[in-house]
């Protein structure tokens, strides 16, 4: 189902569907292969064809996308969920943002300066990393987390001075455990900063 705003949205910002790109390609060629063209003729179809690339394929589909995603984060539901998608990273829920922040993984490459660390929408508290971090222990407290080198699953709790913000629940924290562990993977597998709302590469 599309959503209402993108109904409003799309004509404006959305790069052209297969099929039109399929019927642009084909006029290109068709002209391309006139008998005795025009040099100027020859010439203008060969700039309006690289404009149309890229507009569909460079720079600018990807500033459009990213068009997309901002207008998207603005009717976005702040609540905890698993995020499994690049594009949907880039846009997580404000609720979301510090607790995935703390990611043992991009938590370093932030401090490295390495990602963006969705820019003005997250402020770093501390230099800690995992369990020395705060928002870490927050939501991963009492959660059932794998150890690779043991082979075993772990559970701890921590006791913690200062009360968590968010009062979470079992699937709020499993959602977040689940989001940790589809970064982990966006960074060591994927091109694009998934905390980064421009769509940046790493």
């Amino acid at each position: 189902m599309i959503a209402s705003h993108h109904l409003a949205i799309g004509g404006g910002f959305a790069a052209p569907s297969s099929q039109a790109m399929s019927y642009m390609q084909n006029c290109y060629q068709q002209v391309a292969q006139m008998p005795l063209m025009l040099p100027q003729l020859q010439q203008f179809v060969e700039q309006s064809k690289a404009r149309f690339i890229e507009f569909t394929e460079g720079a600018t589909s990807k500033i459009l996308d990213s068009i997309n995603n901002k207008v998207d984060m603005l009717f976005n539901q702040n609540r905890f969920k698993i995020i499994t998608d690049v594009s949907e990273m880039q846009i997580a829920p404000d609720v979301m943002v510090k607790y995935i922040m703390s990611t043992p993984m991009l938590r370093q490459l932030y401090l490295d300066g390495s990602v963006v660390g969705y820019g003005d929408r997250y402020i770093s508290t501390s230099d800690g990393i995992a369990e020395t971090h705060i928002d870490y222990r927050h939501c991963m407290n009492g959660m059932a987390q794998n150890n690779v080198e043991e082979g075993t699953w772990e559970v701890t709790n921590w006791y913690e001075p200062i009360a968590p913000v968010h009062n979470f629940s079992f699937m709020d924290r499993s959602a977040l455990y689940l989001t940790m562990r589809s970064i982990e993977a966006m960074l060591t597998e994927g091109e694009e900063d998934p905390t980064s709302e421009w769509g940046e590469n790493l």
